[in-house]
């Protein structure tokens, strides 16, 4: 019986899927956003090989135990992809029957799977695995560094008004100080 990967070696397994498909759904993008590209002579065949893609990396997500930390968003990415692998064959059975012209009503339907499966392989990396050192995380790190960022701009447009106010510069001074510093805290 083979033991369930670690959240590092999971998400490495998870990341190879991800490069591979995400060759596969730019141009499936590109072909949703450009109708004109279906119009080509070798669209149906260019989308029964880009419906295999998905449909690949739908198996080889089915072959990975996920943790379970990962396991709701890991579900979300599976079942996403077998409704875009799903539509694009749709596409690809519509084009290939009625031309283009007769695909551009499920183009609004097509596109939003394939943003359903960007969105729930963005999720899947969203989700923190869980920590056993006392170390910070990197989302506690980051929410640290968004409320000082918080901080700062609030008192830094509490000074700011209060010198112009009363015309103090250097309160001003320290005022504009404050909320440059909130912004250089919250980009780095």
């Amino acid at each position: 019986m083979e033991e369930r990967p670690t959240e590092h070696q999971y998400s490495v397994r998870v990341e190879i899927v991800g490069l591979e498909l995400g060759r596969a759904l730019a141009r499936l993008e590109m072909l949703a956003s450009n109708t004109h590209a279906l119009e080509a002579e070798l669209a149906v065949d260019e989308l029964a090989a880009l419906q295999y893609a998905l449909h690949e990396a739908a198996e080889l997500l089915y072959g990975i135990e996920p943790p379970p930390a990962m396991a709701t968003a890991h579900g979300e990415l599976t079942v996403a992809l077998g409704r875009a692998r799903e539509l694009t064959g749709e596409v690809a059975e519509v084009v290939e029957e009625g031309g283009a012209d007769s695909a551009r009503l499920l183009v609004p339907e097509w596109r939003g799977t394939l943003f359903a499966v960007r969105l729930a392989h963005m999720r899947l990396f969203s989700t923190e695995p869980a920590t056993t050192d006392e170390q910070p995380t990197l989302r506690e790190y980051s929410q640290a560094r968004h409320l000082t960022a918080l901080a700062l701009v609030t008192a830094g447009t509490g000074a700011f008004s209060a010198g112009a106010t009363v015309g103090s510069w250097p309160l001003w001074a320290a005022g504009i100080a404050a909320v440059c510093g909130s912004m250089l805290t919250y980009r780095h």
